[in-house]
């Protein structure tokens, strides 16, 4: 039901509009079908994704009254607004004594994707294979095989910045170039050549086997839209998608407030 009261049918609900949920509005819209999701949390304006000394003093409010004690251990709660972290005492939860479980979640629309790192490495077959080799647990029901097709499909719609290095234990990607480095790297860079080049040859840093002088390069991160490095390119903006465009109105974000009481978005 919109707005005006007028009952529409869709084809497909999703329940939450964050990294997992969003995708899956996004893909099945694509698709063709009409989507209604379904999120609990508010909507957000981009004034509210900063981060200053009113958001500083919010972190330290929270902490002092124990609103935030589990949120505050996500890297994200210190450089974001807390406002998009949830108020511990009005989202409680319980564990068992012996399996304790920090949740951390924010209730808006995009979820913990407006406060994830935006650090995207794939896994490999280190982490779904570990059982069989380092003998603890058991292994994941999957493989990177089975993964890596939705890995790439992701990474080129997100425009992920990263370096292929060809290890075992970090799969090659598909990727755009190298994020360039930022004012402050640009300077730590130039100092950490300096103190290199000026240092013995017995560094750590240096390879006695290469007669080339140590340099830093483009950095090997593999990043998208992490918090301090909101930069899309011009020719490829965020977000896109190499499928067709969807048909008007196929998503329809809706978020349910206060005993089904709902607004459009």
């Amino acid at each position: 039901m919109d707005q005006n009261g007028d009952q529409k049918i869709c084809d497909v609900i999703v329940v939450g509009s964050g990294a997992t949920g969003g995708v899956a509005a996004k893909e099945l819209s694509e698709q063709g079908l009409s989507v209604l999701v379904l999120e609990a949390g508010r909507s957000i304006e981009p004034k509210d994704l900063g981060n200053g000394a009113i958001a500083m003093a919010k972190r330290l409010y929270n902490l002092g009254t124990q609103r935030q004690s589990f949120q505050a251990l996500h890297p994200g709660y210190w450089k974001t607004n807390p406002d998009l972290f949830v108020n511990e005492q009005e989202n409680p939860y319980t564990t068992p004594d012996d399996k304790p479980f920090s949740w951390v979640r924010g209730r808006q629309v995009g979820g913990k994707s407006l406060t994830w790192g935006g650090i995207t490495l794939r896994l490999s077959d280190y982490e779904f294979k570990a059982a069989s080799r380092d003998g603890y647990g058991q292994n994941w029901p999957i493989s990177y095989r089975d993964l890596a097709p939705y890995y790439d499909r992701l990474e080129q719609f997100f425009g992920v910045q990263g370096a292929c290095d060809d290890l075992p234990q970090l799969p090659n990607g598909h990727y755009q170039s190298p994020a360039t480095f930022t004012p402050a790297e640009i300077q730590f860079k130039a100092s950490m050549e300096r103190a290199i080049a000026s240092s013995q040859s017995s560094s750590p840093f240096s390879s006695q086997s290469s007669p080339e002088p140590f340099s830093l390069h483009t950095p090997r991160m593999i990043i998208s839209r992490g918090f301090p490095l909101h930069r899309p390119t011009r020719d490829r903006p965020w977000p896109r998608s190499p499928r067709k465009p969807r048909t008007p109105n196929s998503v329809v974000y809706t978020r349910s407030i206060n005993k089904w009481r709902v607004s459009v978005m």
